[in-house]
């Protein structure tokens, strides 16, 4: 290759990457990011808060951050920002004490680097009796449930990230020059005319080096006082900053060194003015931006390695430039002093290139964090393009030695050394300016944390209407709107018309559609949904409209590989999508948690693409086929409704693991289905424990009548009570369950206790409830048996509009999950914040546990075997649930239980009317899930699972 040619190539590609150092400095942005702020974004806190807190990645500048609070447009008057916690809590009170309302937070902050972060979000502040606001639904416009909010990064100029290239640049000049002839001078290696020429090349460049560095130190301080809120020229904000001090000391440091300089008429005087001022440069970058923003020990760390990284990367690239200034075009009858030079650089060269490299790595170690910023973030691809650079650098710097150890050195690949030099310095500079790793949220924490089914409330008369859009992506939809009375409340009138008008902050159309009323009184419509974005719905019911209510649609995108996908497939249109919806309430509540924790794989976010089977079987199986060979999901977890089945199914047959948790779905006996839903056996088994324990002492008759529906369930959990009650004196005796409808005379005489120690219900819970109901909804004429509710039935709904029997406590029945536990609590508590107008359900704890199951197995990867390898003998995950499956038949269920009954006892005798506490219930509005054992019931572990065929 020619030497032309190979200047040619190498100009192009300095020009190349100075373009590509040129887009990244306009692309360079803030540092502080907001991690977690109370009141919580997105969310509806029950009691107005002291402060608005905000929390951040790094240490935050007070005297440059801002923090306002408006309602309904009106800015609230708040006290000045407070900084706690090294600078990473900022806050600040209003005068007065928050009223009811959806309020907005916009904050900036001002980086301890010297860089600026925006965002804002919004939260809502509950009335006295925990009513969300009007309006609340507006919050979810905000993009993120429980997440940090909308937030951005205030672009670094060019000119800026220039500036610090140019100072460092000069720095390397001066400190390098200075090093590499005081070097040359002490090892003898030039002769005295070689050395005089080296030296004058270098002094020719000292002058306009210096005011270089002069003027750059003077951007960076002005960069540094206009970097707060605001924008505007804050001389309090540069000198709290510390890297706004830094700024300052160096520019106070080059300006003392200017005076000296033009009172120095000595060289050698002048030259280590300019090597100190080069110095304090180098040491200036090392110990301001990133570094600054770590904590005690780490930062002393940090700022070692930064110093060691600094003046290393200063000699080196210092020294290969005035390498280059001396090889370019040799003065004539003076011998050359290029060849000397470069033996006597070469040790200096090969250390100070080791100590730039290690410590380089360390820090870019410590700055990308993690895998997934060194590949999919700017700040990481600098980093390889400068790793890369580097290396060239490095066999150019070798092929140089080697061939000086043949003969003279070839000028133009040591030039071509150096441009590479000043390209890495550049995009160092550059780095500076970026965003890294460290305390950045992954993908999976952008954005929504629940990126499912959009599952809303909004108030009518009546009862809130519970509004699902599923799956709530692009394309054919569908929507369902179920009206549900208040608990306690009679069953609110049935509606003649429901329509709907879906629009979009976004280009896309709004969509009118009219819905149809199906079983179980839900109304349902297909609608298309032409692109992804915060769409809002309106509904019309007998012609009265309610206020727009928020269905996001689609999954934020980011940086890296897509989402990983999660399937279920649940009735939230036919007679099951009372207790479905409150499973996937629980169900998106434990994805968030997932996604929270960093999601999978890397930080990728894991979606919910959730499908309404409108309890057909038929549908289901199709639905979950199409969604398997399409989304290649991981995972299926929590379907729900008896049609369930058929999509669990299709889930075994394509080898896919499948977490079961609602009790109504059908058994399935296949490989890879994990069960922590009731086995019906097992159930049935421990409902005889509890009669034989519990009923028998004071029961008046040795009857126990067991409901039969006639599918397959039921027959197995009949075959487990009457194996309960073998040996006992009870008989068990089948009950036609078309003989509750013969009416309120006949049903009173099979459930009073002296007919029937206990009876257990089977069937459609709403249809026996209605039953129930019309034997009394405040009192009864009769002393009843224990009724004994299958898991499939016992909900609070059931209990509620059940009547009086229901409020008495004679509705009991075993459960496999654990309503008082911690991990319930913490459910109870969020579900209402997360989902405004939403109550806390056995069902919705069912769906959380099953995503509590599936955090179980993703914990060694995403791989459909290892999840499943995993899932067989899971490690205890949630304090929720009795026991999960048994390893050797993980399909057939859970196999222990406690009984339960709704406790509406207030916590005093004393009525409120006269001055008694009011009570407020957690799974019902004015009581809770009483637990009546404390020893689990079920079979004996050591007795092999009852066969499920």
């Amino acid at each position: 290759m020619s030497l032309n040619l190979m200047r040619r190539r190498t100009l192009g590609a300095g020009l190349a990457c100075l373009a590509l150092l040129l887009v990244l400095a306009s692309a360079a942005s803030a540092h502080p990011a907001l991690q977690q702020a109370s009141p919580t974004p997105g969310l509806i806190a029950p009691a107005p808060a002291a402060a608005v807190e905000l929390s951040f990645s790094e240490p935050a500048v007070r005297e440059g951050s801002r923090i306002t609070v408006t309602v309904d447009g009106r800015q609230v008057h708040v006290g000045a920002v407070r900084s706690s916690d090294g600078g990473r809590l900022l806050s600040v009170r209003p005068a007065r004490a928050l009223g009811t309302g959806v309020y907005e937070v916009s904050w900036t902050a001002l980086g301890a680097d010297g860089h600026r972060g925006s965002g804002r979000f919004g939260f809502g502040v509950a009335d006295r009796d925990g009513e969300a606001p009007a309006g609340g639904q507006a919050l979810l416009a905000f993009g993120s449930r429980g997440g940090p909010g909308d937030q951005s990064a205030a672009t670094e100029g060019v000119l800026a990230v220039v500036a610090r290239w140019l100072g460092l640049l000069c720095a390397s000049v001066l400190l390098g020059g200075f090093a590499l002839l005081l070097l040359a001078r002490r090892r003898a290696a030039l002769a005295p005319a070689a050395h005089d020429t080296a030296r004058r090349r270098w002094r020719l460049l000292g002058t306009p080096t210096w005011l270089l560095m002069l003027l750059a130190a003077i951007e960076g301080a002005l960069a540094n006082a206009t970097a707060g809120a605001g924008g505007g020229l804050n001389i309090e904000a540069l000198l709290a900053s510390p890297t706004g001090q830094g700024a300052t000391i160096v520019l106070a440091v080059l300006l003392a060194g200017s005076v000296a300089l033009a009172a120095l008429r000595q060289r050698p005087a002048r030259e280590l003015v300019w090597a100190g001022g080069a110095l304090v440069v180098v040491l200036g970058q090392a110990l301001t931006g990133h570094v600054q923003t770590l904590r005690g020990a780490d930062r002393a760390v940090g700022a070692g390695l930064q110093i060691v990284h600094a003046l290393s990367a200063a000699l080196w690239l210092g020294g290969l430039l005035v390498l280059a200034a001396v090889s370019i075009r040799p003065e004539a009858g003076r011998p050359s002093p290029l060849r000397p030079l470069v033996r006597a650089f070469s040790p200096l060269a090969g250390a100070t290139f080791g100590l730039a490299v290690l410590t380089g790595v360390l820090a870019a170690v410590r700055e990308v964090d993690r895998l997934h910023f060194l590949r999919w973030s700017t700040y990481g691809n600098v980093v390889l393009i400068k790793a890369a650079l580097v290396a060239l650098a490095a066999i150019a710097g070798a092929v140089t030695l080697l061939r000086m150890r043949r003969g003279a050195p070839r000028s133009g690949l040591l030039r071509a050394e150096a441009l590479i030099v000043v390209l890495v310095l550049g995009l160092a500079a550059t780095l500076t300016g970026l965003v890294p790793g460290r305390g950045q949220a992954l993908p999976a924490q952008s954005g929504t944390l629940l990126p499912g089914p959009a599952l809303a409330s909004a108030i009518a008369d009546g009862g809130p209407l519970r509004v699902s859009l599923s799956p709530a992506r692009s394309g054919r939809n569908v929507l369902s709107v179920l009206q549900e009375s208040p608990l306690g409340q009679p069953p609110a009138r049935a509606r003649r018309s429901v329509r709907a008008e879906l629009f979009c902050n976004c280009p896309a159309r709004a969509v009118r559609v009219s819905l149809t009323r199906g079983p179980g009184g839900v109304w349902s419509a297909p609608v298309d949904i032409a692109g992804e974005g915060g769409w809002f719905a309106r509904l019309t019911v007998d012609g009265r409209a309610s206020a727009p209510i928020a269905l996001p649609v689609g999954v934020p995108s980011a940086r890296g590989p897509g989402p990983i996908t999660v399937l279920t497939v649940a009735d939230l249109s036919g007679r099951g999508a009372r207790r479905c919806r409150s499973h996937l309430l629980g169900l998106e509540l434990a994805v968030a948690r997932l996604n929270a924790l960093g999601g999978l794989d890397g930080g990728r976010k894991v979606a919910l693409l959730g499908l309404d089977d409108g309890g057909s079987p038929a549908r289901a199986g199709r639905l979950a086929a199409g969604a398997l060979s399409r989304s290649a999901p991981i995972a299926m977890a929590a379907p729900c409704g008896p049609a369930a089945a058929a999509a669990v199914s299709a889930a075994a047959a394509a080898g896919v693991p499948a977490i079961v948790a609602d009790p109504a779905v059908t058994l399935v006996a296949a490989r890879n289905t994990f069960r922590l839903a009731a086995d019906p056996y097992a159930e049935g088994f421990a409902d005889g424990q509890y009669i034989r324990s519990v009923v028998q002492p004071s029961a008046a008759s040795r009857l126990v009548r067991a409901v039969r529906t006639g599918d397959p369930d039921n027959a197995r959990r009949i075959a487990g009570l009457r194996e309960g009650l073998r040996g006992t004196r009870f008989e068990v005796r089948e009950l036609d369950v078309r003989r509750l409808a013969d009416g309120p005379a006949a049903l009173q005489a099979l459930l009073d206790r002296g007919s029937a120690a206990a009876v257990l219900l089977d069937g459609d819970p709403a249809v026996l409830a209605a039953q129930l109901a019309r034997l009394g909804r405040t009192r009864l004429g009769f002393a009843p048996g224990v009724v004994l509710a299958s898991t499939a039935v016992l909900s609070e709904r059931f209990v509620s509009d059940s009547g009086a029997i229901g409020r008495i406590g004679a509705i009991q029945g075993p459960i496999e999950v654990v309503p008082d536990s911690a991990t319930a609590l913490a459910y109870a508590r969020t579900l209402p914040s997360v989902f405004p107008g939403e109550l806390p359900t056995l069902d919705g704890l069912r769906g959380y546990n099953a995503g509590l199951a599936l955090a179980e197995g993703v914990r060694s990867g995403i791989d459909r075997r290892r999840i499943a390898a995993e899932l067989l003998a899971p490690a205890p995950f949630s304090d929720a649930l009795m026991t999960p499956w048994r390893a050797d038949a993980p399909a057939a269920g859970n196999q222990r239980f406690s009984f339960v009954r709704g406790n509406f006892l207030p916590p005093t005798l004393i009525p409120q009317s006269a001055g008694g506490e009011s009570f407020n219930g957690t799974y019902f509005p004015d009581g809770t899930w009483a637990r009546l054992t404390t020893t689990p019931a079920g079979p004996p572990f050591e007795h092999p699972v009852h066969p499920l065929t």
